[in-house]
This record gives structure tokens, C-alpha cells and sequence, in this order.
């Protein structure tokens, strides 16, 4: 199953936002651990406002055939259903931010 492509690109920006130098291993462990409380709680709150986080359930279209992404592109539902996954991706991102969870940037 694919996850949603908004909760994917929203663990990497939080990866990319919690980055420290390695040779600092507290940093880098505490790093680590918001990362995952984050992730964590974004894919919780995801899956309970839209009922699941992969695509196939969310839209009801399977990206893995060359039809499956020719019926998405030509169905109009990432206007319908995408895009309100990306916008709850980017407010719950906002969220952590506003609430001071997100460490300094290094």
C-alpha cells in the first residue's frame, strides 16, 4: 500500500527541520525522538480525520498500474480529495511549529 504522498513529504520536512550533526549523538537522539512523536501524531490525527493514510482507501485508485495513475490524473479527485489531505499536512506541520514542539534549527 502507498501512504498518502502529503504525510510522506511531511515526515521528510520534518526530518529535514530536525537535522543536527551526528557527532552531537544527545542532540541527534533527541532528534530523533520529536521526529517520531511528530510523524507519529500527524499520521494518528490524519488517519482519524480522513479514515486512513494510504491512497488506495483514501481515493479509491490504484497508483501501482499505469491506468490506475492515467484514471487519477483524467478523475479530477485530487482537486476533490488531495488537496484537502495536503492542506490538513501543512496546518498540522503549522501546528507543531505555533505549539514550540519543533527544536531550533541547528
Amino acid at each position: 500500500m502507498t501512504p498518502c504522498g502529503a504525510l510522506s513529504a511531511a515526515a521528510v520536512c520534518l526530518g529535514l527541520r530536525h537535522r543536527c550533526p551526528i557527532k552531537d549523538k544527545p542532540k541527534a537522539k533527541q532528534a530523533r525522538v520529536l521526529i517520531r512523536q511528530y510523524s507519529s501524531d500527524l499520521v494518528q490525527s490524519f488517519a482519524k480525520e480522513f479514515g486512513a493514510i494510504n491512497c488506495l482507501d483514501l481515493i479509491g485508485i490504484d497508483f501501482s498500474t499505469p491506468d490506475g495513475y492515467q484514471k487519477f490524473l483524467s478523475s479530477g479527485i485530487w482537486e476533490q480529495k488531495c488537496n484537502k489531505h495536503i492542506e490538513f499536512v501543512i496546518s498540522k506541520l503549522y501546528d507543531f511549529e505555533e505549539d514550540n514542539r519543533i527544536l531550533p534549527l541547528a
